[in-house]
This record gives C-alpha cells, sequence and structure tokens, in this order.
C-alpha cells in the first residue's frame, strides 16, 4: 500500500472518529484503530489516541463501547509488540523493551487532556496487553507511569460522583442523570473491569491503585461503591414462590414465562453482577485500606456495608425459604426442562455468598485492629458490625449446607471458616455476656418458632432450610459457650440441643449438637469446677447422667462412629474427673459397664470406648478401670484382643499422663501380654 493510500485511508480514519455518525460502523472504525496505532511511526499514535478520546463515538459511555475501546488498545499493543520484535536486529539498535516503553509514552500522551473515565479504558487495554507477557517487556518506570495514569483517572471520575450523605442534592439530580446504561453506576462497572482484568491477573495492580486512589476521594463518594445493587437489592428471587410449583407427578415446575425467569434475565443482564467479583476485590481492598482513616467513619463505612449486605441476604432468604423449591435436596425432585433455570439460581446464591464472603473477610481483619471503643460512644461496636455479618450468614444457611455447612471436616472453603469464626472472636472479645446470650436467645428462637419470622413461612424441622439454620446456630453457640451463664445453659442451649441428640438423620444438626453439650463440660472444665455463674458445678453435674445415657444410646449402628463415640466420652469423664471427687467420673464408668454386660451383639465399639478411659479416669480409679479391661481381654477373640490392644498402646503412647503411665505400665506388664515392639518401648520409657 502507497503512503498516499495510507495518508488518505489514515485521514478517513481521523474524519470518522470526529463526526457523531460515521458512514461506515463503529464496529469498523474501532477494529481499524489498532492496525493503525501499531503501525504508523511516532509521534501519530499520540494524535490517533487524541482523537480517539475526544470522539463523539462513545458517548455517553456504555459498557459495550468501553469493552471494545479497551479490546481495541490491547489489541495495538500485542500487535505492536510483534512489529518491534520481528524487526529488531543488531546489536546496536535500540532494545525491544525501549521501543515499546516509547510507543507507549506516546499514548499517554495522547490521553493526557481527555475525559478521565475514557482514559481508565484506553490506559486499562495496554495495561492488559503488558499482562498477556512477561514482566520484562517494558521499562519498569513505563508500567509505573501506567498504573498512576490510571490512578489518577479513577480518583478524578469517583471525584465527579455525588456523595452517597447529600440526599437532597441525590434527589434533586435523580431527574436529571441518565438512564442506567449512561450513569455513574456503568462507569462503577467499568471501573473493576479495566483495573481487575489488566492487573490481578499477575501483579494485583488494582488492589494497589484502590489503595492509592481511595485518600483522593471523599469518604461519602468512596460509598457509591454499592455493592447491594449488584444483586437487585435482594429481588432477584422475588418472583420463585409463584413461578415454582408442583406438577401431577409431585416433581417441581418453573414455567419459561414466569416471572422468576424474567428476574434471572434481568439480574444476568445487570452490568454490574456481570462483573461481581471484580467489582467485590475492589470493594474489599478499599473497605481494608479504611483502617487509615478516622475511626468514626471507618466504623460507619463497615456498618453501612454490613447492614446493605444483610437486608440484601434477608430478602433473598425470605424468597427462597417461602418458595417450594427450597423443600428440594436433589435435582431428581425438578423437572428435567426447569433444571437449568435451577442451576441459574444457584449460580446467583453462590455468587451472593462468595461476594459476602470477600466483603466481610475485609471488614472484620480490619476491625481486630481498631482500638475498643470507649464506654458511652455512639459509634457502631466492633461485635455489632461483626453480628451484623454472622446475621447475614445466617440469612444464607441454606446456601451453607450444599457447602457442608460450618462444621464440615472437609478443608475446602477456608474462606467461609474464616469469617464464621473471626466473626465470633470478635463478639467474644468485644461483647459481654449479656450481649452474646442475646445474640444466642435470638437465633435459638428464631430457629425455634412455628412460623419464620423473617420467611412468613413454615418450616418444620424437618424442612431443609431449617435443618440448615439450625446447625448453624449450634455451631455459634459452641463457640460462646464460655459467656454464656447457668441459666442461658439450662433454659436455652440444652433444651435447643437436645431433639438432635438422638437424630442422626440430618447428620450435620447431630453432630453439631454433641459438640455443643460437650463444649458446655469443657466450659466447666477449664474454670476446675468454679465459674462466674452461682450453680455451674451442679449444672454440669447435673447434666452428666443424662448426657451419659445419650451417648450410649447414640453408640448404635448408624449413630456416633467409633472414634466420635470415644472422643465423646473420654471428654465427658475428663470433665467430671474435676469435681471434688470420684462419684460422677465412676458412674460414667459404671453405665458404660453395665451397657457392655447387658447388650448381647456389636460391643466392641464399648469396649474400645472403655479403654478410652484409661487416658480420661484419675488416678484413683484407674486401677480399677484397668481390672475392667483385663476383664474383657481375656474374654475377647483373638481378632477382637490384638485390635483392644493396639487401642491401649495408642493410649499408653500418646495419651495416658506421665503419673499414671508406671501405674499403666506395671498393669501391662503383669498381664503378661506380648511387649511394645522396640520404638514403642522407646517412646513410653
Amino acid at each position: 500500500m502507497s503512503t498516499l493510500t495510507v495518508d488518505r485511508v489514515y485521514s478517513n480514519l481521523l474524519t470518522h472518529l470526529q463526526h457523531p455518525r460515521p458512514s461506515i460502523s463503529v464496529e469498523t472504525v474501532v477494529n481499524t484503530v489498532p492496525h493503525y496505532l501499531a503501525r504508523l511511526p511516532l509521534p501519530n499514535p499520540t494524535q490517533l489516541t487524541a482523537y480517539v478520546i475526544s470522539s463523539p463515538l462513545w458517548r455517553p459511555v456504555s459498557l459495550s463501547n468501553s469493552r471494545s475501546l479497551m479490546t481495541a488498545y490491547r489489541t495495538a499493543f500485542h500487535l505492536k509488540r510483534n512489529i518491534i520484535q520481528e524487526e529488531a536486529g543488531g546489536w546496536l539498535g535500540r532494545s525491544p523493551q525501549a521501543l515499546l516503553a516509547e510507543w507507549a509514552s506516546a499514548v499517554m500522551k495522547g490521553v493526557s487532556r481527555g475525559d478521565p473515565q475514557l482514559r481508565v479504558i484506553i490506559l486499562g487495554g495496554i495495561l492488559q496487553g503488558l499482562n498477556d507477557f512477561i514482566q520484562d517487556d517494558v521499562k519498569v518506570w513505563t508500567r509505573d507511569r501506567l498504573e498512576r495514569q490510571v490512578i489518577i483517572a479513577c480518583a478524578e471520575v469517583m471525584e465527579e460522583l455525588p456523595a452517597a450523605t447529600d440526599i437532597w442534592e441525590n434527589e434533586f439530580n435523580s431527574n436529571t442523570r441518565p438512564d442506567n446504561n449512561t450513569s455513574d453506576c456503568t462507569f462503577l462497572s467499568i471501573l473493576p473491569i479495566s483495573m481487575s482484568q489488566s492487573c490481578a491477573v499477575k501483579e494485583t495492580i488494582f488492589l494497589y491503585s484502590a489503595y492509592t486512589i481511595l485518600p483522593l476521594v471523599d469518604d461519602s463518594k468512596f460509598l457509591a461503591l454499592d455493592i447491594d445493587n449488584t444483586f437487585s437489592s435482594g429481588n432477584f428471587l422475588s418472583g420463585l414462590s409463584q413461578s415454582a410449583v408442583r406438577g401431577s407427578g409431585g416433581l417441581i415446575t418453573i414455567p419459561q414465562e414466569s416471572p422468576l425467569v424474567n428476574s434471572l434475565k434481568t439480574l444476568d443482564q445487570n452490568i454490574l453482577y456481570k462483573d461481581a467479583g471484580s467489582l467485590a476485590k475492589l470493594l474489599a481492598r478499599c473497605l481494608s485500606a479504611m483502617p487509615d482513616r478516622s475511626p468514626t467513619a471507618v466504623r460507619s463505612a463497615f456498618q453501612d456495608v454490613a447492614l446493605r449486605m444483610e437486608a440484601v441476604t434477608s430478602k433473598v432468604g425470605r424468597d427462597w425459604n417461602a418458595s417450594a423449591l427450597s423443600d428440594i435436596t436433589s435435582g431428581d425432585g425438578i423437572e428435567i426442562d426447569s433444571r437449568q433455570i435451577s442451576t441459574d439460581i444457584w449460580r446467583a446464591l453462590k455468587t451472593l455468598l462468595f461476594t459476602h464472603l470477600l466483603i466481610s473477610l475485609s471488614i472484620l481483619s480490619s476491625l481486630v485492629y481498631l482500638r475498643p471503643l470507649k464506654a458511652g460512644s455512639e459509634q457502631p461496636s466492633s461485635s455489632t458490625i461483626a453480628e451484623s455479618i454472622l446475621r447475614s450468614l445466617y440469612n444464607q444457611s441454606f446456601i451453607l449446607s450444599q457447602f457442608g455447612g460450618i462444621v464440615s471436616s472437609a478443608d475446602t472453603f477456608k474462606e467461609l471458616k474464616r469469617v464464621f469464626y473471626t466473626a465470633l472472636d470478635i463478639i467474644a472479645a468485644d461483647s459481654d455476656s449479656q450481649a452474646c446470650e442475646s445474640l444466642v436467645n435470638e437465633l435459638v428462637s428464631h430457629v425455634q418458632a412455628d412460623i419464620d419470622i423473617v420467611t412468613d413461612s413454615e418450616l418444620t424441622p424437618t424442612h431443609p432450610s431449617r435443618q440448615a439454620q439450625t446447625a448453624f446456630v449450634l455451631a455459634v453457640i459452641e463457640q460462646l459457650m464460655n459467656l454464656l451463664s447457668d441459666h442461658t445453659i439450662k433454659d436455652t442451649v440444652v433444651r435447643f440441643c437436645t431433639p438432635y441428640l438422638s437424630d442422626p438423620s440430618h447428620r450435620e444438626t447431630f453432630e453439631s449438637a454433641h459438640s455443643v453439650m460437650l463444649s458446655i463440660f469443657a466450659a466447666h472444665s477449664s474454670h476446675n469446677g468454679t465459674s462466674t455463674g452461682t450453680d455451674q458445678p451442679n449444672l454440669a453435674a447435673r447434666l452428666v447422667p443424662f448426657y451419659v445415657d445419650c451417648l450410649i444410646e447414640n453408640a448404635d449402628d448408624g449413630r456416633l462412629n467409633v472414634s466420635q463415640l470415644r472422643l465423646a466420652y473420654s471428654s465427658l469423664v475428663r470433665s467430671a474427673s474435676t469435681h471434688q471427687d470420684d462419684t460422677l467420673v465412676w458412674l460414667c464408668v459404671s453405665a458404660l459397664l453395665a451397657h457392655i454386660h447387658a447388650s448381647s451383639s456389636a460391643r466392641m465399639p464399648l469396649h474400645l470406648t472403655l479403654v478410652s478411659m484409661i487416658s480420661s479416669v484419675p488416678r484413683s480409679l484407674l486401677p480399677r478401670v484397668l481390672e475392667e479391661v483385663q476383664k474383657i481381654l481375656d474374654k475377647a477373640e483373638d481378632h477382637q484382643k490384638a485390635e483392644l490392644k493396639k487401642a491401649i498402646v495408642d493410649e499408653i503412647m500418646h495419651k495416658v499422663g506421665d503419673l499414671e503411665k508406671q501405674t499403666v505400665l506395671q498393669w501391662w506388664i503383669g498381664l503378661g501380654a506380648e511387649p511394645i515392639d522396640g520404638s514403642c518401648a522407646e517412646n513410653i520409657t
């Protein structure tokens, strides 16, 4: 192509860029820009970029044209890099890094006086191209200049946003603002897109950028990054109860023309929802940077975000529990034609959960470093904010159950457990016993209500949502046990746990209920028989016979497994041994022995549980327990005897205390049994 032809085509491109309605399509214009950006000599990229950023084609700024423009500059970077590498040669020539840095500088000159939104988009495209390749493609100072320009442009845009606290100004401007496709919300979606996609892949620059932007922006304007609009203020399931109906065969069906499907389509078209992850990361990083500001502004911002998320999750939980779909535990209960809609619902619910966890973790991590409030302060306390986050998790308990719940032993959802336990740690450290008891009583009364006070729907004890709520509340109680009074434990906690102690149909609530009971005894044991309450020893003593019978009842197959039974029983005995006499301890042992003698089959779990008593009973009762263990060994068959001896050796090696070890070793040697192997003997002696 001749120079004249190139000049004419290039001139036509500049003309089209300056015309609000060019004779060719905008897509053609955009696709032509990367070619000339990469191939024209300097300083033409500066001129072309200046024409691009001032072009009326991008007015008003929308998500579609911003994406295409960002892609154009990303493509231009790729083309320029390939051209430089192809033409590079000779040891006297300039390095490819220097040439590419010179080209990037020329582009930055072209955007220097342009609209800040378009500057973020254009420079974000170049940063995307940078991160597509190795770090050595450009000079460090070039990357630094690009980052700084993005930061400045972001700050300028956010500075133009209306203050979230300026209610009158917002109301006045509400009638004069453009529609949603061209509003500030559009840029709020573009901002995390450009920053996260261009930077987070390798260098997480958008995190650094958010931290750097924050001091340049007013606190109230920072709150314009409103996460609740991402999920339509929690209304995306508002049509679920009317849309999900049971057919003649008992299967759930959701018509394609139902209100729910329309709500999901609207949500999917929401520009904020499409990039919820990027927006949540940006907001989370901004929140984590806020402790550098005044404590009043920090706490107010944290509470505002937490309350917004609580409102969103409450609405979602209400709509879910009021629907027939909430009673389905597998996809088999849904019509085949409606299963894709169910999948879309769960994708939105899980996106909501992940977004909430990401933001909550940032808030909680920052709350840990805030100074405690002075008495009488009107600022929201750390525990108040943490309680709001905990309530949001409670509202999403039906989603948590899909990941195994809070107490799942699987180590696959660390963020969930970090948010849950950090919130409880803050509540326990920042609250008094009365506040913790109020929280526990609130959650328990909610779960026990015949009609759900939040969802206004009937949830039976076997309803999946009710079971998920119960497991969540039990996990909360277990962690706050040390701060609960005897009155609350006796009248609220024990009564709440009792129905689930012998009901293994829902495994999570079953195991959680036993964990709560053991935490009662552990709390008593940690006080060595004393407590802040008036009758803590008596309370624990009264509970021991009840829980002994409960454990023995759950020794059958399908209930507590052998490991759980041994751990629970030994923990109970160890707690009972903190009393002044051995009456309660021997009550536990004698009840176990009575059940062993009365049982005609499946006694091996009980035998192993008795072996666990070797390391749990006080020294004064140890000889009597060893005598009973010896009787069982004498009567056991060969394969049972081998398993029992293995369990005894494990108790001696790892669990028996130093004072009791000599007594146990003498008993073991006196049995005339096979000696412990050399490595074990070294560990024992």
